[in-house]
Parts: structure tokens; C-alpha cells; sequence
């Protein structure tokens, strides 16, 4: 199976493991939302541009909403994934599970 990843294609395994999936799509979709980042604050520090208070606390608070939301879905997933681990430590068995979690590199200069 192909997928786009900027202008170029990506050959991505049929048998990709969940947790392989969720790497790569965490890594690339962390990167975006850095750079993203990045270029917003730049609209608040350049002489090009004058911003608009009201709508800078608008998104602010949209942005704080959404942080907090995703915070609250991963902190969940990972403490119930966690405890599941633990279970499984304790009777002896191993987890399928990677120790090393995924790294989001800051590839973008700003």
C-alpha cells in the first residue's frame, strides 16, 4: 500500500503492526504539529504582521482545549496500557509491547 507524505510516496508495509502504525503516524503528525507551532508563534514576534488580540486568545483557547483533550485521551490510554503491563509482569509473562516509545525529532528550523 502507497501513501502521501508530502509530494513523494511512502511504501508502507500491509503488515504493519499497530504499534508500528502508531509510531510512524505519532512521529510525522508530532513534526507537523511542531512546525505548525512554530510558524503561528512566528506571527506574534515578526514586524510583518500586527496581531489581532482578540483572535489570538480566541485560538489560544481553542488550542489549550484541544492540548488538554489530547493530554487526557493519551494520559487514559497509556496509564490503562501501564496497568495491563504490570498484570502481565507479575505473572511472568512479557508484553508484545516495544519499551521505547516514540521519538518526535524537531526537524524544522523556525
Amino acid at each position: 500500500m502507497d501513501t502521501v507524505k508530502g509530494t513523494k510516496k511512502v511504501k508502507v508495509d500491509p503488515n504493519e503492526t499497530k504499534e508500528a502504525k502508531f509510531r510512524r503516524l505519532a512521529s510525522t503528525r508530532g513534526e507537523k504539529l511542531i512546525h505548525q507551532m512554530k510558524l503561528l508563534r512566528n506571527l506574534g514576534t515578526s514586524y510583518a504582521y500586527k496581531l489581532d488580540p482578540d483572535l489570538a486568545e480566541e485560538l489560544l483557547i481553542k488550542f489549550d482545549k484541544h492540548m488538554t483533550e489530547l493530554r487526557e485521551t493519551w494520559t487514559s490510554k497509556v496509564d490503562e496500557l501501564r496497568k495491563t503491563n504490570d498484570e502481565i509482569s507479575t505473572d511472568g509473562s512479557t508484553s508484545d509491547t516495544e519499551d521505547e516509545p516514540a521519538v518526535v525529532t524537531d526537524n524544522y528550523d523556525s
